[in-house]
């Protein structure tokens, strides 16, 4: 029993993965924001190509 409570006590003070835990829900929450937000970030994209597109067609001419 007294090996177990010191492989807990250990891991509680063993933070190594913490770091990537938070890195990986922070790549979740911000996956969640893309894909609730998908419509307006392609429109806005969308919009911002074609006004790149037109600009590139009267540099050419």
């Amino acid at each position: 029993m007294k090996k177990i409570k010191e492989f807990f006590k250990f891991k509680k003070l063993n933070e190594k993965g913490q770091g990537t835990a938070e890195y990986v829900l922070l790549l979740v929450i911000v996956i969640g924001l893309l894909m609730a937000f998908r419509n307006p970030i392609e429109k806005k994209i969308n919009g911002l190509m074609e006004r790149i597109g037109e600009n590139l067609d009267t540099f050419k001419q």
